[in-house]
């Protein structure tokens, strides 16, 4: 009972503070109007190439297993891929590396940065201090990095999320970064949202970078949105990098399917392979990388192809692990470096290419620099993100009102925060049990003051509350059906009653996903959605 009075403190104070008035949306003067980068986009520069039509063949994946003796399965497709562009979907960047003649390509690396805004706990940094480490490192280098984002940089926090994640536009504008990728997370509050920061309207904030994904589509056109590019080619001196941005193919599933609408991402392969084509044919790139918001062991294969097709970097998000390596690519040997760096600002992902005299990469190396490294370098007040971070510091202090105090070792694992919300929602709406998804549960309580800042890292997305009826053998079914799911704890299957009729609370991302198919299960295959969020 005690719990089940603080949650529904808790509850009350959440919904008084997100009734607040957002912030408008005038968007910060910095005066670090990006000298680093300049933006040229390629659709509207009267110094565009003529469209071209290249046609090339398609060719099949080749691993290192021994091949088969079967003529199908080594015989490379004959399918040929025409390609007539005008280059609307491409953006062209300057970026000087501050350095004479540079023989080395110099990256910068973050990903699912999820509003990780301001300074929380000992490995979660500010974007101030994630700034002042990459230019400490740009200082011991003697040049300046490609600055890049693999993606989910949005929702997670509170002061993001009452901005819809203007404050980290404004960070990376200060930052002077190059280039985002999209995540499936900037789809959390409908694509829409996002694109303002596109659209050329300073009055709404203003993104200084591009924002790449080659591979969404929208499927009732067939086409990418005009504001999102395929690639980038940034001149770094007079070395010329090619940078492809993507996002897995297979990452619909992680979006509620209201936001993610008529967009699909599609087969990722064949936009790598037209590109690389085209920023080495067409543009005479020396440097072709991809960036990816994805992670697995399925781009190994991206070393197997053939010359023309060739990667000299991959750079990683998704999947919030600290990774870093080689695939060796099969053509010529060269080991191709990839990268991932967690999550959160846990740590950033440094990555240089050395070029031989041709400007032709002939190594990589790869670092990450976790949260060691920013404890030496954080007392660096000049970072012109301390401008920014004052900007919202209102609502700093409004993510750090304490709203209640528990005792933290009863809430040190996510099923133990989990279960504390399900039963303060199983007394609210007089439900027999209630479930969740383990990936709408992304922190714990570590300490005992809980703060608004606390809930919304929490539970950072908007899922809004649905009831439901199943019968207890169709309850069953569900739950053996499904891993990946918090219930109350006092939930026991081996209780259950098969014809017994359950009220259920749960959220409308598992409602309305056809990968938990819970109507399927439900009477009547129907459930109510409330307007309450479950935070």
């Amino acid at each position: 009972m005690k719990h089940r009075l603080n949650l529904f403190l808790i509850l009350i104070c959440i919904a008084l503070l997100t009734g607040c008035t957002f912030l408008s949306n005038n968007s910060i003067e910095t005066t670090s109007k990006n000298e680093e980068t300049t933006i040229e986009d390629k659709s509207s520069t009267s110094t565009l190439k003529p469209i071209i039509s290249t046609t090339y063949e398609e060719e099949s994946v080749t691993t290192e297993t021994p091949p088969t003796t079967k003529e199908s399965e080594t015989k490379p497709s004959t399918t040929k891929m025409s390609l007539e562009r005008d280059f609307s979907d491409v953006v062209e960047l300057n970026h000087d590396p501050k350095k004479d003649n540079p023989t080395s390509v110099n990256f910068v690396s973050i990903n699912d940065t999820h509003g990780q805004f301001n300074f929380v706990d000992g490995y979660q940094m500010g974007m101030n201090e994630v700034d002042s480490l990459i230019r400490y490192l740009e200082n011991q280098n003697g040049q300046t990095s490609i600055k890049m984002c693999c993606g989910d940089l949005f929702q997670g926090s509170y002061v993001s999320r009452k901005t819809y994640g203007e404050c980290m536009i404004d960070a990376l504008n200060a930052m002077n970064f190059d280039i985002m990728v999209l995540g499936n997370h900037e789809f959390d509050w409908g694509l829409d949202k996002i694109q303002t920061y596109w659209d050329g309207d300073k009055e709404n904030g203003e993104a200084n970078f591009p924002i790449l994904c080659a591979n969404l589509i929208d499927k009732e056109t067939g086409t990418k949105p005009d504001w999102v590019k395929s690639y980038a080619i940034i001149n770094y001196g007079d070395i010329k990098v090619g940078v492809i941005g993507a996002i897995g193919e297979n990452e619909e599933s992680d979006i509620d399917e209201d936001m993610i609408g008529t967009y699909e991402f599609d087969t990722l392969l064949p936009y790598v392979k037209q590109y690389t084509v085209e920023l080495r044919e067409y543009w005479e790139c020396d440097v072709v990388v991809l960036a990816v918001h994805d992670y697995s062991t399925t781009y190994q294969s991206y070393a197997s192809y053939k010359s023309e097709y060739r990667l000299d970097a991959i750079f990683f998000g998704h999947t919030h692990q600290s990774v870093d390596g080689t695939y060796t690519r099969k053509v010529d040997g060269y080991e191709i470096p990839y990268i991932q760096s967690y999550t959160k600002n846990g740590n950033i992902g440094t990555l240089s290419i050395d070029l031989d005299s041709n400007n032709a990469p002939i190594s990589g190396t790869t670092n990450h620099y976790n949260r060691s490294y920013y404890q030496y370098y954080v007392n660096d007040k000049t970072s012109p993100v301390d401008n920014v971070i004052s900007k919202y510091q209102y609502l700093i202090d409004d993510g750090n009102t304490v709203i209640e105090v528990v005792n933290v070792d009863d809430y040190n694992s996510k099923d133990e925060v989990a279960d504390l919300a399900l039963r303060a929602l199983m007394a609210t709406y007089e439900c027999d049990l209630g479930f969740v998804n383990s990936g709408g549960v992304r922190a714990t309580i570590s300490e005992s003051n809980v703060t608004v800042s606390d809930i919304f890292e929490i539970y950072p997305f908007d899922n809004k509350v649905v009831i439901l009826y199943m019968k207890g053998d169709s309850l069953l079914n569900y739950v053996n059906r499904n891993t990946g799911l918090y219930f109350n704890k006092s939930f026991d299957k081996t209780t259950v009653d098969k014809n017994k009729i359950y009220k259920v609370v749960t959220i409308d991302f598992l409602a309305k996903k056809n990968d938990w198919a819970i109507t399927f299960y439900t009477q009547n295959k129907e459930y109510t959605l409330l307007d309450d969020i479950m935070r």
